[in-house]
């Protein structure tokens, strides 16, 4: 019994984050993401709660805009692209890191990873 309370505990702990990240655009989501490391687009969709649909059309919009910068990866196997955040864009993820919605959205993400 106490093996099924702890995947009830476990899944209620994954959809209270996935409802917590809700609140947060995409675009706030990838950008935190590219700020703290994340490079892959598997990476940051499985991190942020994302799917496809969501993702690719937001980096897409980001990569014409300049504010992202992609290219393949190469080391890894399937090739993936990787991004990066261009000088504007971290300017940006800096200024964003005073507002309290933008910690709210690193003590999320962070409880995740625990």
């Amino acid at each position: 019994m106490t093996g099924h309370v702890t995947v009830v505990r476990s899944r209620w702990r994954r959809v209270r984050r996935w409802i917590r990240l809700q609140r947060f655009s995409v675009q706030d989501r990838i950008v935190h993401a590219l700020d703290h490391g994340h490079r892959h687009g598997v990476d940051i969709m499985r991190a942020y709660g994302l799917h496809p649909g969501q993702f690719y059309p937001v980096m897409l919009r980001l990569e014409r805009g300049r504010m992202v910068v992609g290219a393949w990866d190469e080391t890894v196997t399937p090739h993936r692209r990787a991004y990066r955040l261009n000088w504007i864009t971290q300017a940006y993820a800096y200024w964003r890191q005073i507002d309290p919605g933008y910690r709210e959205l690193s003590a999320v993400v962070s409880e995740g990873d625990a």
